[in-house]
């Protein structure tokens, strides 16, 4: 990794925000993008006593979806379209696949998902992860591989490793 780049970086961020992320102004890009709202809702909606009812968890994670400023304009509607557009056997699986994912078995979980959003080519990262994300903001962080890749090449990281 080039240290002196990360170093760069850190101190342009902390001259142009010296509170660091605690600065208003990123506290307001962040509520703009009403994380904290969807959090919440994800929080209430996808406990793991609301998947028996399989329509309303399907109807909740459509909501997250289709409310989260951090999936494109064109893949919401696309989803919601999909989702609602499956078979009844299919609407199981993909229920089965998120409940797995946020309260099992996570790669299993996950595995399931795909499956189902790759037949109605929806299998991309950000409609694969963002339901995770507004669940456990905390533990499961959104980011994307472009951006990821960027990063690695901006800051010449050579052979990340998996956690």
């Amino acid at each position: 990794m080039n240290l002196k780049k990360l170093r760069e970086a850190e101190s342009l961020f902390l001259l142009r925000y010296p509170q660091g992320f605690a600065s208003e102004e990123l506290q307001a890009i962040r509520k703009k993008h009403n994380v904290d709202k969807l959090s919440e809702f994800a929080a209430s909606a996808l406990t793991e006593e609301r998947f028996r009812s399989q329509r309303q968890v399907l109807d909740d994670i459509v909501k997250i979806v289709t409310r989260s400023s951090m999936v494109s304009l064109f893949e919401k509607p696309r989803f919601r379209d999909f989702v609602n557009g499956l078979s009844r056997d299919d609407r199981a699986y993909l229920a089965a696949g998120y409940r797995q994912l946020l309260h099992a078995d996570q790669e299993s979980g996950f595995n399931q998902i795909l499956d189902v959003l790759t037949d109605g080519q929806l299998a991309k990262w950000s409609l694969m992860t963002i339901v995770m994300h507004h669940y456990r903001p905390q533990v499961d962080v959104f980011v994307k591989p472009t951006t990821t890749k960027n990063v690695i090449r901006q800051f010449e990281l050579e052979n990340p490793v998996e956690p």
